[in-house]
């Protein structure tokens, strides 16, 4: 049973491996069966999940840039998997960077490759110390030498308007916030069944007190926007079927479909 399961193992990858080519032919021939692009034509018309979906595509992004990632799949030194997962870690690298980095996930399982790109895309932290007192909070902030020169440089740039870094920093505060205060959303005519407009994300946010919405979750960073009825099981862009999830939840999720 155990030789016949490593043959059934041996085939998946082999089909795979076909189907991400034939994929690659209907990317190249532009020929999506009717649909709009290629990863409408895996949801809709192959009846993928929207996660798979992307995975496969993520996989000929790569594989189209770097074909010698071919070779090293049928090596077995990289996964499908540990492919699709690094693309969004690796995606605005340079060709080089991306082999660089992917090197270093060679022959590592698909956890451990995952703690690799969570590490290795880590910015370095800017360190902040606070002081609270009755009517404000004191802040003081470590940067860069590099860090601070962009700061002077952008106070020299704006220094018509704000004379000092307190004004700087309070406006670029002020600035940041307001992209997500305007809340009033009309329904949008887009032709794309993914397009969320800014104004509903505001909303869904807001209605959600900027925390993920899975149970016992109260997670306030990396918040994502989740279609609750997949898009490819006809679910829509409307408030009633969208949620507020954190990346977690929200990755979670996708793989449970």
């Amino acid at each position: 049973m155990l030789k016949e399961l490593q043959n059934l193992v041996w085939i998946e990858k082999k089909i795979t491996a076909e189907i991400l080519e034939k994929l690659q032919e209907v990317y190249d021939n532009k020929d999506f069966a009717g649909y709009t692009n290629l990863f409408e034509y895996m949801v809709k018309g192959l009846g993928y999940s929207e996660a798979t979906a992307s995975l496969r595509q993520s996989c000929l992004k790569l594989i189209r840039e770097m074909p010698e990632l071919k070779v090293k799949v049928s090596e077995g030194k990289l996964s499908y998997t540990t492919l699709a997962r690094s693309y969004k870690f690796i995606k605005d690298q340079s060709t080089e960077a991306k082999r660089a980095t992917l090197s270093t996930l060679e022959n590592q399982s698909s956890r451990k490759a995952l703690e690799i790109l969570e590490k290795q895309s880590l910015a370095p932290e800017i360190k902040v110390h606070k002081r609270c007192y009755q009517d404000k909070v004191r802040i003081t902030i470590d940067l860069s030498h590099e860090e601070y020169e962009r700061l002077q440089r952008l106070k020299a740039l704006s220094s018509h308007a704000h004379e000092n870094y307190e004004k700087l920093i309070k406006a670029l505060i002020h600035t940041a916030h307001k992209k997500y205060e305007n809340t009033h959303f009309k329904q949008h005519k887009s032709k794309n069944p993914r397009y969320i407009p800014q104004r509903l994300r505001n909303h869904l946010l807001k209605q959600a007190k900027y925390r993920c919405q899975y149970p016992g979750c109260m997670q306030d960073h990396y918040l994502q926007i989740d279609h609750i009825q997949p898009l490819a099981k006809d679910g829509r862009s409307t408030p009633d079927n969208l949620q507020v999830l954190c990346h977690h939840h929200n990755q979670q999720k996708a793989c449970s479909h």
